[in-house]
């Protein structure tokens, strides 16, 4: 049985993934019996006669931006952080294999009952799992909310609170293996200003393949941005009194913090690659 290369992917996975093929090396060259099969929501992947080998590619859902509370001078929300992913596992099969896809992490809600973002949901192929991102806080009277961390070991922390008029907060840091398992990128957090001095929010930090969300637009109380996911970069943070972007479907980022008095965004869902090579 001949060792599989991920190959080809099928029409409805191919657009999403060029911007992956065109900023890597990590997919080997193309053979000519070698298939593909995206899952975009969880499934079961059917094992073909006679394949015992194939190569995974998943990632986790990113976490959501937490809430900013309302107010005039008061925390604007973090950025989710983006989620774990695995590039091309080789994994042993020996039958089908069901496939869970991680949800995306809620967005916080915004106003005087704001919330935290919801962690991301894990993606897993059998027993191998990605890991999700972490949702990012809510701002508070006093403080900004901090970044979501970036999902699994080696995912970088959140941005920190801030309670500093018109300071910034901080990048969280990326994650650090850039080929097997890269982690999530822990998202900026949001801060608080008072009603003379403009907030200054992070950006969060990048994923291997795609930069961080941007912080909401100066004002007031900017949302922290997301961090990078796999498929797409990290929700924008929402400018003062709007709320912060969702990350893209199956992305794996994280969701933008709300600005002051808003929600935040979704992160983005996960997703899994499996490929192998035809009898």
């Amino acid at each position: 049985m001949p060792i599989p290369s991920p190959g080809t992917y099928d029409v409805a996975s191919q657009a999403s993934l060029l911007a992956v093929k065109a900023k890597t090396d990590l997919i080997p060259a193309v053979s000519p019996r070698s298939q593909s099969q995206y899952f975009a929501a969880s499934g079961t992947w059917t094992r073909p006669a006679g394949v015992t080998l194939v190569w995974v590619t998943l990632w986790g859902g990113g976490g959501g931006g937490g809430g900013g509370i309302n107010g005039l001078a008061v925390g604007s929300g973090g950025g989710g952080g983006g989620s774990e992913a695995i590039y091309k596992k080789l994994v042993t099969v020996g039958a089908d294999v069901v496939v869970t896809v991680g949800a995306a992490g809620a967005a916080g809600a915004g106003g005087a009952g704001n919330t935290d973002g919801g962690n991301g949901g894990v993606t897993s192929f059998g027993t191998v799992i990605a890991a999700a991102g972490n949702g990012g806080k809510k701002g508070t009277a006093a403080l900004g909310g901090a970044g979501g961390a970036g999902g699994g070991l080696r995912g970088g922390a959140g941005g920190v609170q801030s309670a500093v008029d018109g300071g910034p907060g901080n990048t969280g840091a990326a994650g650090t293996d850039r080929i097997h398992v890269a982690g999530g990128c822990g998202a900026g957090s949001g801060m608080k200003s008072d009603n003379s001095n403009n907030g200054v929010a992070s950006a969060g930090s990048n994923h291997l393949l795609f930069a961080g969300g941007a912080s909401g637009a100066l004002g007031l109380c900017p949302g922290g941005g997301g961090g990078g996911g796999h498929l797409a970069a990290g929700g924008v943070g929402g400018a003062t009194d709007a709320a912060g972007i969702a990350a893209a479907a199956n992305s794996g980022a994280g969701g933008g913090g709300g600005g002051r008095n808003s929600a935040g965004g979704a992160g983005g869902t996960g997703g899994c690659i499996v490929a192998w090579v035809a009898e």
